[in-house]
């Protein structure tokens, strides 16, 4: 063997060690199996190119035969083994490809070359995009777009060294490598025409694929839902409490005149809501500075947020020369004119991030921004204040008719943020206005109008603390609230929203500029009185309504500060989509105890607009919910880029609402994800009024996989002890609790402090299953009267059949019994068939509260003296009850009935 075969051997071996090693270095975290999965890859390609290539001829057919029965064994056997033959096929399949096409032999040394790099290049974005994009389809197109890029740009990098590789051993003479014939230019006819041909086909199959991954065109149904009443709600007894809407205004204006950092928007809205004449000459100053300096009138590259904020300021401008004719002067008006027909001009002008919209709704790129119904409302109040620019009245007025937009078809945005509903409001009172003044008004507005304010006021914090959830940062929905409140004249809102800018003051807080009325017209709130919703919404994306879908399940104690509240979100769907199926984005009383993670970091490798650490970009484990490792083709990939994390993140479109129930006493909510990689994960919510939570999880498989995890992100001073950790700040006493068993299951670890966030957890929480085929875990979180009394939490039977807690206090007992089967089942003094059964006691009555089943027992004295039974506050018939040896047996009207009874002794 001569020295340049040793060379060449040589320089493949160290090109290997470099392949399988870089990844790991580039990520900062040495994992060893991903190294020895990336060896396996590697030599397993180079075995099939070497066996393919001894008979050359049969080589194509039967790699590509072989690699359409692993995929197929992949998709509809769901064997995830698979996907170990399906990437070194693919692997080698494109090697036998790009090889032929490598090796044809050109008269001219230049020409040779060039085709050389090009089928080198073409060849290794084929395997590695190719990939990629077979596993976002599979996925749903659930990673957000750019970090698809980068690892398929991994994957191409990968690929392109592994055919160095292949080159340099292979193209050694004599041995057992070296290709056995030598291809012709014409022999690459075919393989150029089928390559061309697939990617036809291919093309518009992956952009409709794409179109149809944001939601899905059926979504699941609940009983007593409809488009016309999307919420469930209990009403609760409430105290009263009222506050004036003078006080409102005069809190809020205080709010705005602290503010130091004044805006143009805060002047606006601080002149019109004091009108003050003053504070309306700032305003002036400050917008024609603006109109001098062409804002919002350049090229906008990733973000179009511009042409909202411009949008609002041609609003203010208009009310404040209505409130002070004197303001402005012609020369005033006409600089403002002219600017506001430069924006006209910017908004209708077609940017690259347009076509990245097109693609995902398959519509001709027109200018207008998409999300939020922002480049609507711009182009509605332009028209609506004729501010529009002449020239582009017929297309601005073709954009708003043709679009489905506004209150016209949905009551709120489909966007899966709480705090975007604020901006999507105020574009869908512009493009009402415009429809009013042509004289199209739909029927459906005065009840959307109601249902959008109804669903923020269904979510609210009871303390009026800011809400977020899938966004970084502390968004005041004050003002949101109050224009709601002058909209629908509800009381409750009204107080929600003086609540909410008292809560503001009384935190040495600001309010800056947003979406004005003028005048604010407010009357007097009234406490809210709603309880415990399950809350469905629209669905679909901005151009295209999808089916009315489940959105969140709100868990309530009531609206006092000290007030227990859940929140649950059901949804994986839209344009601003995140991974939060199943998932609790807050449980919270008296500040957080559970929260979703966030960094103020932004990956500055991304275009500006998708830089921020929100929507898809929220990896899963940053949420509270149920983690699978991934497996599969996800898995693979991850393992041989090291790009991205262990976990899946790409949970199902919605979680199915099983069950609702409230009382007065509990309140319940179990949902449950379908075929997860063939998971299915059911959770279940209790809030046993006056503090007490409880979340039971039952996830399971049909196949061996990985064993799954949840995670919890806590807040709180995080001490330890046995079977508990304590959740206390400077305002409350709290704890999270588990089952003795599972302390050895959880791994707990500090989280780094974040200012940037409203509600940065402190801990991190995480339960690993034992077992790769199920996981069943509960957990209680003790607030108010129960975060100083004694709980116990254990299974029952050898499978975590169902889960007992215990807790008591002086003469007060709460025992619950939550069954994880679909069979009878009894723990300590309690037994049912059905999902739950609960009893309280204390020194003067006791009541039982279920939920499903034919038949519940507790061991309880027989009474000495007669006895009614209550069910929801009527007498229930004798015939349904009876009492057996010391043993209450109770056998409901039907397997669907749930409620609670009282226990009366006379």
């Amino acid at each position: 063997m001569n020295r340049r075969v040793v060379w060449r051997y040589i320089t493949a071996l160290l090109l290997t060690i470099t392949l399988i090693v870089i990844p790991d270095v580039l990520v900062g975290e040495i994992v060893w199996v991903n190294m020895g999965v990336r060896t396996a890859v590697i030599l397993s390609t180079l075995l099939l190119v070497y066996i393919a290539e001894l008979r050359p001829q049969y080589s194509l057919p039967s790699s590509i035969a072989a690699l359409l029965l692993s995929i197929a064994a992949y998709i509809y056997l769901q064997l995830w083994d698979a996907v170990w033959l399906i990437v070194p096929l693919w692997f080698a399949l494109i090697l036998l490809i790009g090889r032929q096409l490598f090796l044809v032999v050109f008269q001219h040394k230049l020409w040779h070359w060039v085709w050389r790099f090009v089928v080198w290049i073409g060849s290794a974005l084929i395997a590695g995009m190719g990939l990629i994009l077979f596993d976002t389809v599979l996925s749903h197109f659930a990673e957000e777009e750019f970090f698809v890029a980068v690892s398929g740009l991994a994957l191409t990098l990968f690929w392109l060294l592994l055919f160095v590789i292949c080159h340099l051993i292979c193209a050694v003479p004599h041995t057992p490598f070296s290709p056995k014939i030598k291809y012709p230019v014409w022999s690459v006819t075919v393989t150029i025409v089928s390559l061309v041909l697939m990617a036809l086909l291919l093309i518009p199959l992956f952009l409709q694929q794409y179109q149809l991954s944001f939601f899905p065109r059926t979504a699941p149904t609940y009983d007593g839902i409809s488009e016309n009443s999307p919420f469930i709600c209990e009403q609760m007894d409430v105290q009263l409490d009222t506050i004036s809407g003078e006080q409102i205004k005069y809190d809020l204006i205080q709010l705005l005149e602290v503010n130091p950092d004044k805006t143009t928007l805060t002047w606006g809205n601080l002149a019109l809501y004091s009108h003050d004449a003053d504070a309306a000459s700032q305003f002036r100053t400050a917008l024609l500075q603006e109109a001098e300096q062409k804002m919002y009138t350049t090229p906008a590259h990733s973000i179009k947020w511009g042409q909202y904020e411009a949008a609002l300021r041609a609003h203010q401008y208009v009310l404040l020369d209505q409130a002070f004719p004197d303001l402005f002067s012609e020369t005033d008006r006409q600089a403002v004119a002219e600017w506001l027909t430069a924006v006209n001009h910017r908004a209708m002008t077609t940017e690259w991030v347009d076509w990245l919209y097109a693609a995902a709704y398959g519509k001709q790129p027109q200018g207008p921004y998409e999300n939020q119904e922002i480049g609507a409302g711009l182009l509605a109040a332009l028209m609506n204040y004729g501010l529009a620019a002449d020239e582009l009245l017929t297309q601005n007025e073709e954009y708003l008719d043709t679009v489905p937009l506004g209150w016209g078809q949905i009551f709120r945005n489909t966007d899966d943020s709480y705090s975007y509903q604020s901006v999507w409001l105020a574009n869908a009172w512009w493009i009402e206005q415009y429809r009013q003044q042509k004289g199209e008004s739909s029927s459906m507005t005065d009840q959307n109008i109601e249902l959008s304010i109804n669903w923020m006021l269904l979510m609210a914090l009871p303390d009026g603390e800011s809400l977020s959830y899938n966004i970084n940062g502390e968004p005041t929905m004050a003002l949101p609230y109050l224009v709601g409140a002058v909209w629908t004249q509800d009381p409750a809102i009204t107080w929600l929203a003086g609540h909410t800018v008292q809560r503001l003051r009384d935190q040495d807080k600001t309010a800056g500029g947003n979406f004005a009325l003028d005048p604010l017209l407010l009357s007097d709130g009234q406490k809210p009185s709603v309880g415990s919703c399950l809350l469905f919404g629209n669905s679909g994306v901005p151009t295209n309504k999808g089916p009315l879908a489940p959105d969140k399940v709100v868990l309530r104690d009531g609206w006092y500060d000290e007030a227990a509240y859940i929140l649950l979100n059901l949804r994986f769907t839209g344009w601003h989509r995140y991974k939060a199926t199943n998932t609790l984005p807050l449980i919270y009383q008296d500040g957080p105890l559970v929260s979703e993670r966030w960094t103020s970091e932004k990956f500055w490798w991304l275009p500006s607009g998708r830089g921020a650490f929100r929507d898809k970009r929220v990896p899963r484990e940053f949420l509270n919910g149920l983690l699978l490792p991934k497996s599969g083709l996800p898995e693979a990939i991850w393992r041989i880029t090291a790009v991205g994390t262990p976990w899946l993140q790409d949970p199902p479109a919605y979680a199915e609402p099983d069950h609702f129930f409230t009382s007065k006493t509990i309140d319940m909510a179990t949902t449950t994800v379908e075929n997860w990689h063939g998971w299915q994960h059911q959770r279940t919510i209790y809030l046993i009024h006056d503090g007490l939570i409880l979340v039971m999880d039952d996830a399971s498989s049909s196949q061996p996989s990985y064993p799954p995890s949840l995670i919890w992100h806590l807040s709180g001073s995080g001490e330890m002890e046995e079977g508990k950790v304590h959740l206390n700040n400077d305002q409350r006493i709290a704890s999270m609790a588990w089952a003795e068993s599972d302390g050895s299951l959880i791994t707990r670890e500090s989280l780094p402090p974040s200012d940037a966030y409203l509600r940065s957890p402190d801990w991190k929480l995480l339960y690993t299953s034992e077992s790769d085929t199920e996981l069943k875990t509960s957990a209680a979180f003790l607030t108010q009267k129960y975060a100083q009394g004694d709980i116990d939490l254990t299974y029952i039977g050898e499978n975590k059949d169902g889960s007992l807690i215990n807790w008591s206090l002086a003469g007060e007992k709460v025992i619950l019994l939550h069954n994880f089967t679909d069979r009878y089942l009894e723990g300590d003094i309690l037994g049912t068939d059905g999902k739950m059964v609960l009893l309280m006691q204390n020194e003067t009555e006791s009541k039982i509260c279920y939920v499903d089943g034919t038949i519940i027992r507790v061991l309880l004295p027989n009474p000495e003296d007669e006895m009614t039974i209550k069910w929801n506050g009527i007498t229930l018939d004798s015939t349904l009850w009876q009492w057996d040896d010391q043993e209450l047996i109770i056998s409901p009207l039907d397997t669907d009935n749930d409620g609670c009874l009282t226990l009366n002794y006379e």
